[in-house]
């Protein structure tokens, strides 16, 4: 069995290798020059991109054909394949996936090809982290449809909350417009962002006076359904914010793992700098925490 994920799920180079993941490309577009994030584009040059770029960074997801030759290169191999992407309403990988799958089995060499989509319904590492879980499970000997299960009950008990400091970014990308009503009020507040049923919405206001590390631990323990889970932390350049999450998060939950990075550069586009997002997940039954990452950032508390 094959896992396949799209880079926005922000998963660790090294954990990459660890469980032997493959990755849909994803590309950032600066001026007509295109860059595989892949490739490892630092969150510093994202900034000089944001700072001179004429226009926006655009983010371009993969498209059906380029799916359809990864998909058809790991099937020579493997005839089970579990796809596992960010939220369809947030990047086109989804759909391209499934427009592929759908070509794939037309293919009457493929006849016999089992692939399943899973849409986490949220991005970066609240898409990561059933990325994990079910490398994890196929570790563990677990079956295609045991993993498909799992993973989809896995996501529907995650919540993931976002902090923006700098709304520029999201409203000038076009990933979030219902945000225009908030820029003559940005100086004071600033939204709690969460996903919804796959879209992102703000559903609080922080002050710029507040605790933004406290106010988002508040809401995730207020909206998880379990004292006991898996967090992910996903720090746009700021090491410091991301650690006063986690111990934010510590104080109000119980850590059973911990999967901490950088913002995947693609979503650090449109959040820029003091931004964090955060993803809580019900602790799993049956299967080990996730391997670290080599750099040490994601661990299970001692």
């Amino acid at each position: 069995m094959r896992i396949v994920t799209n880079q926005g799920s922000n998963i660790h180079p090294s954990l990459v290798a660890e469980y032997d993941l493959d990755l849909a490309n994803q590309d950032i577009s600066v001026d007509g020059v295109l860059h595989d994030t892949r490739a490892g584009i630092t969150l510093d040059q994202v900034d000089i991109w944001m700072q001179t770029a004429p226009k926006m960074p655009v983010v371009l997801g993969s498209s059906a054909t380029q799916l359809i030759r990864l998909l058809t290169d790991i099937a020579k191999f493997d005839r089970e394949i579990l796809f596992i992407t960010s939220s369809r309403k947030i990047i086109g990988t989804y759909e391209a996936a499934a427009t592929a799958i759908r070509m794939l089995r037309e293919d009457r060499n493929f006849a016999d090809i089992d692939i399943r989509l899973i849409d986490t319904g949220m991005t970066d590492v609240g898409a990561g982290l059933p990325v994990l879980l079910a490398a994890e499970a196929r570790r563990s000997g677990e079956t295609l449809d045991q993993i498909e299960t799992r993973i989809n009950e896995f996501c529907r008990a995650g919540r993931m909350a976002v902090y923006v400091k700098n709304l520029g970014g999201l409203v000038r990308g076009g990933r979030a417009s219902f945000l225009r009503s908030w820029m003559a009020n940005v100086l004071r507040v600033r939204p709690l962002l969460v996903f919804e049923d796959g879209e992102l919405c703000a559903a609080d206001r922080i002050s710029t006076k507040d605790d933004e590390a406290r106010a988002l631990a508040e809401h995730l323990a207020e909206k998880i359904g379990s004292r006991r889970v898996w967090a992910g932390i996903a720090h746009g350049n700021d090491p410091e914010l991301g650690e006063r999450v986690r111990e934010a998060l510590g104080q109000v939950l119980q850590l059973d793992y911990v999967y901490a990075v950088s913002i995947s550069p693609s979503i650090y586009l449109h959040t820029a700098i003091g931004s964090v997002g955060v993803a809580v997940f019900p602790t799993p039954s049956g299967v080990d925490c996730p391997a670290s990452p080599s750099d040490g950032s994601a661990q299970a508390p001692s």
